[in-house]
């Protein structure tokens, strides 16, 4: 016997666009100052940094570029048992600087 047709798909929906919010505005900045910053390290490393030292759902992450110190990211995770905690990492060499309870 031959083998079964496969069934035709279609998708008649034009694919989804996701709009960025204006209040976004700085995040996009930053994410600007990211990709011509080679210095710093990438997202996804100061991400599992963060993820190793406090297990979690990330929440928000901002780029502090005012730090006297350096650039520093400011990580908020909510634990497994809902606490908000905030992790701040340098983010030219993903030394964890903090790690409190918001």
């Amino acid at each position: 016997t031959p083998p079964p047709s496969k069934p035709e798909i279609s998708n008649p929906d034009p694919p989804t666009t996701i709009r960025v919010a204006e209040d976004d505005a700085a995040s996009k900045a930053d994410s600007r100052a990211l990709a011509t910053d080679q210095r710093r390290l990438p997202l996804t490393r100061i991400l599992a940094i963060a993820a190793k030292a406090v297990p979690g759902e990330v929440i928000s992450v901002e780029l502090d570029d005012d730090d006297k110190d350096g650039p520093e990211y400011e990580i908020e995770i909510l634990t497994p048992q809902g606490r908000m905690i905030e992790v701040k990492i340098a983010a030219h060499s993903g030394k964890i600087l903090n790690i409190e309870e918001d």
